[in-house]
């Protein structure tokens, strides 16, 4: 171990002494994976869009196995896509499946004429329109009141929408 070496190294009267009579503390992430020294437990191969032909077998096997059941109730949760047009059309699908108005609500830009020009992953993810409904589901993207519990990554449902503006119907 190099740190009791070190340690009898500094004191070498204690030599015999595990850590050569000296406290030492250890710190660090329990819960941290050993070392792994020759293959590692997983890879990042479909991360790459390859997958070997076991672990297409695997993916097909689960998915033929899975019910309809536990299929649809997956249905309502957050879905975590790759590119930003697939959130868009998952998003226009769950609100045509609402049945109800959907109201356009254009931003209100406080930052000049730039600001009104961004796009929105120049502005921090902030859109130049939203497209809610009644029955909607939401998601805060910053802090707006911590202490009423309206903190990023909070999700509601809207109840009602009041409009002064024109509606659209999907």
């Amino acid at each position: 171990m190099k740190v009791d070496s070190h340690l009898c190294a500094a004191f070498p009267e204690h030599q015999n002494q595990p850590f050569c009579g000296r406290s030492v503390i250890l710190v660090g992430d329990f819960g941290q994976l050993p070392l792994i020294i020759d293959e590692p437990i997983y890879s990042k191969k479909p991360r790459h869009d390859s997958l070997s032909n076991d672990g297409m077998n695997i993916l097909a096997i689960r998915f033929d196995n899975s019910s309809t059941i536990e299929n649809n109730q997956f249905m309502d949760e957050i879905h975590i896509t790759p590119q930003k047009v697939d959130v868009y059309e998952i998003n226009l699908a769950k609100l045509k499946s609402l049945n109800a108005p959907v109201a356009r609500v254009h931003a209100v830009h406080t930052g000049g004429n730039d600001a009104s020009k961004a796009d929105s992953d120049t502005a921090k993810g902030l859109e130049a329109q939203l497209l809610l409904s009644k029955g909607a589901r939401v998601m805060l993207k910053a802090n707006l009141s911590v202490e009423t519990g309206l903190a990023n990554g909070s999700v509601g449902t809207i109840d009602d929408i009041y409009l002064l503006f024109q509606l659209l119907f999907l």
